[in-house]
């Protein structure tokens, strides 16, 4: 369905996503990928990682990675 293929690509974070279409559960859902896929790009040191969303506990895991890269 439409509303099924809106989720998936805001869960992928793609920018054809329409976040109007969603509830509380769907929000959070989408929240928790987008948190995720920005930890990945940090850890990787990928330029579009945004350190400012990083909680204290995962931007002491990036900073460990980046010393484990070196």
């Amino acid at each position: 369905t439409k509303a099924k293929t809106n989720l998936e690509n805001c869960l992928k974070g793609i920018y054809t996503c329409d976040l109007s279409q969603f509830g509380p559960s769907e929000m959070a859902q989408v929240a928790q990928a987008s948190r995720k896929r920005n930890v990945d790009k940090c850890m990787v040191g990928a330029g579009a990682c945004d350190p400012v969303r990083l909680t204290p506990s995962e931007a002491a895991s990036v900073a460990a990675a980046k010393v484990t890269i070196r």
